[in-house]
């Protein structure tokens, strides 16, 4: 027994070992040189001071696995999106700037960062700084910037805060990430801004400046004088609304319904794929047009279409790893989710409606499997989409759109939705984030954006609309990877929005809706069953 509990230890100490020996080795690259303790100067008499802390160096494409924010998302600037932040909050309150850098950089290989910043989570190391102001006492107010790393901020946040007597002070902590929020960080960051009136923090999406501004107008630094947005009273100034309340849905009942047996198989009445190609720009220099680019889509086209009629249409992101085929297939290898539309309309299940296809692949079909770079795409296909697909489509077949005009899609968004799984799920988010101009109806599926129910009511506010102008149906399964996170998005919109989005299972009682499947995976067989039940809500009032 002694024999054995001396072989425990001696794993035990070895491996604390390893890992000391591993951190030593990891956080001796080159030495930071030449750092300035002086702060970078705002308004004159300023009271307040932004600090940052980013990831310096070259900075490996795929970083983002545990820093999601680490690289900037913005064409044409450099550094990151937390640099990108801070230097935006600095324009905008007029405050000091300051970079926190630790004294040795973090080794470029994205193993090398990952590692290190694992460890001194792990341990709760303090990474020493190469330089600190010398004049905190000065300011009342201190906005703190990070990215996020292993779901924290990084630790060298404590070795800044750690430093000076904070008693007093008020702290704003924002953080930059792509996928996760700032809940975890926040008591972190209260643990280490001891005697400090730490604020609740605020996730930034991509350094967006309007989510900066947003955000700041919101905890009360910004006033009316500073956004362009807002009318006298102060309040954002909401659009007129081109629905009239004939809500067209139907009641959602309290459990998904299952497909039905056989629909998987060819119906007797048979819509058609069709392929569409347009025109559109490269996605991340979209406005400067420089690089052009032809892209296709597939639509699906009602059995009995009739250019006569008016149809509702719907269009539906495929997820990672995939292309504009990969949901219904095409013309000559339909896949079974498009007989499974043939068969609800066939049996009255599902009005006849259009469904269209389209791709977030940008200029190559792989883009999709590089996680990070289909992260940034989403966030801009929302260009794409408004200006070059739809007209593509809604021009060639027959809609509730008078015109392709921005007047005529505007009018008709009572008639349009968009949804997606996984990453088409991501997708979906962001089209409600920047297209509420266009579309009423959003079916995302297992992929999350934001646990933080005020920034997404303040996405709806932006655009100016409010709760009666949407629906949000959305679906994942309990043994899905993404169930937690995207529940947990669903549950704070509904609890922390002040009244924005509200629970019903119909358009009059409310906007959001989740229903969930126990044991369903995130595969295909869940993405085609919940898509077929909320295509079965919209549009589909009795």
């Amino acid at each position: 027994m002694k024999k054995g509990k001396k072989i425990i230890i001696g794993i035990i100490v070895a491996l604390l070992v390893v890992v000391l020996v591993g951190y030593i080795y990891l956080f001796t690259g080159s030495k930071i040189k030449n750092v300035s303790n002086d702060v970078i100067k705002g308004e004159e008499g300023t009271k307040s001071l932004v600090i940052y802390f980013t990831r310096q160096g070259e900075i490996p494409g795929n970083v983002d696995a545990v820093s999601s924010a680490t690289q900037n998302s913005n064409e044409g600037m450099d550094g990151s999106d937390t640099e990108a932040a801070a230097r935006m909050i600095q324009s905008l309150t007029g405050a000091d700037l300051y970079q926190i850098y630790t004294e040795h950089y973090y080794r470029k290989s994205f193993a090398g960062t990952a590692a290190t910043a694992w460890i001194e989570e792990q341990l709760n190391l303090r990474p020493k700084l190469a330089a600190k102001p010398d004049n905190l006492d000065d300011y009342d107010t201190i906005y703190v910037g990070y990215p996020i790393w292993w779901f924290n901020a990084p630790m060298a946040i404590g070795s800044f805060l750690e430093s000076y007597d904070l008693s007093g002070k008020t702290i704003v902590p924002f953080c930059t990430s792509q996928d996760n929020d700032i809940s975890v960080s926040m008591d972190y960051i209260k643990e280490v801004a001891s005697g400090a009136n730490v604020l609740d923090g605020y996730r930034i999406h991509g350094a967006d400046v309007d989510d900066v501004k947003e955000w700041l107008q919101r905890i009360g630094v910004l006033n009316d004088n500073n956004t362009e947005n807002q009318n006298a009273e102060g309040s954002l100034e909401m659009k007129t609304k081109k629905s009239d309340k004939n809500y067209e849905s139907a009641t959602i009942p309290d459990e998904l319904e299952y497909i039905p047996d056989g629909y998987e198989a060819p119906a007797d009445q048979q819509g058609s794929l069709q392929k569409i190609t347009y025109d559109t720009w490269e996605s991340f220099t979209y406005d400067q047009k420089s690089q052009k680019l032809t892209k296709e889509a597939w639509v699906y086209v009602p059995y009995g279409y009739d250019e006569n009629e008016k149809y509702n249409v719907f269009y539906l992101s495929h997820g990672g790893w995939s292309n504009e085929t990969t949901i219904m297939g095409t013309d000559k290898d339909p896949h079974s989710f498009k007989n499974v539309m043939d068969h609800a309309i066939e049996d009255g299940k599902i009005k006849p409606l259009i469904i269209v296809l389209p791709t977030y692949n940008n200029t190559s079909e792989e883009d999709s499997g590089d996680y990070s770079l289909a992260i940034q795409l989403t966030n801009q296909f929302h260009n794409e989409l408004v200006n070059d697909l739809i007209p593509a489509v809604e021009s060639k077949f027959s809609t509730y759109a008078e015109n392709v005009t921005e007047e005529g899609l505007e009018a008709s968004r009572d008639h349009r939705g968009f949804g997606g799984f996984s990453m088409g799920s991501v997708n979906t988010w962001n089209t409600f984030r920047y297209c509420l101009d266009y579309f009423r109806y959003f079916m995302p599926m297992s992929g999350s954006y934001s646990t933080d129910g005020q920034y997404m009511a303040d996405l709806v506010r932006q655009q100016g609309y409010g709760s009666d102008d949407f629906f949000i149906f959305s679906a994942s399964g309990t043994n899905d990877f993404a169930y937690h996170a995207f529940k947990a998005q669903i549950m704070a919109m509904a609890q922390d929005s002040d009244g924005m989005f509200r629970f019903a299972n119909n358009e009059t009682d409310g906007n959001l809706s989740f229903l969930e499947r126990e044991g369903y995976e995130h595969d295909q067989k869940a993405c085609d069953e919940y898509t077929y039940n909320g295509l079965r809500f919209f549009w589909n009032a009795q």
